[in-house]
C-alpha cells in the first residue's frame, strides 16, 4: 500500500529526467540537482491540484456545509505547502544519493563504450540513413 504514494514521483521523474537531461545532453552535478527539484517540485503540484479537486468537489457536493468554501479552497494549500517543507529535507537526504548514483552508474556505462565524441554518447532519435 505504501507504494502508492510513491506512484506520482515514479511517474513524473522519467519526464523530468527527459526535459532536464537527456534533451540538453548535459547530466553534469548542477544538472542533476535541478532535475531533483524539479520532480520534487512537479510532485507536490500535482499533489496541490489533486487536493485542490478534491476540495472543489466536496464544495459542490454538499453546498450546505457549515465549512467557509474560501477555508476549503485555501486548507489543502496550506497543507501542502507545510507538508512540502517538512517532508524537503528527508527527500533531499534520500533522493540526492539517489539520483547521484543513477548518474555515475549512467556516466560509467556510457563511458565504457569507448565513444570518441562525448555528444555521441547519447542514442541518435532519427532515423538511420
Amino acid at each position: 500500500m505504501i507504494v502508492v504514494f510513491a506512484s506520482p514521483g515514479m511517474i513524473v521523474y522519467p519526464a523530468c529526467w527527459y526535459a532536464v537531461i537527456f534533451r540538453r545532453r548535459d547530466y553534469s552535478r548542477h544538472q542533476t540537482l535541478k532535475l531533483i527539484g524539479a520532480a520534487y517540485g512537479v510532485v507536490s503540484m500535482i499533489i496541490a491540484s489533486s487536493m485542490l479537486v478534491d476540495g472543489l468537489v466536496s464544495m459542490i457536493s454538499d453546498p450546505t456545509s457549515k465549512i467557509t468554501p474560501l477555508l476549503i479552497l485555501i486548507l489543502p494549500l496550506e497543507i501542502v505547502v507545510v507538508g512540502t517543507v517538512i517532508l524537503g529535507i528527508p527527500y533531499a537526504i534520500v533522493a540526492t544519493p539517489m539520483a547521484l548514483l543513477h548518474r555515475w552508474l549512467l556516466s560509467k556505462c556510457f563511458t565504457s563504450t569507448n565513444f570518441a565524441n562525448p555528444s555521441d554518447q547519447w542514442p541518435s532519435l532519427s532515423p538511420p540513413g
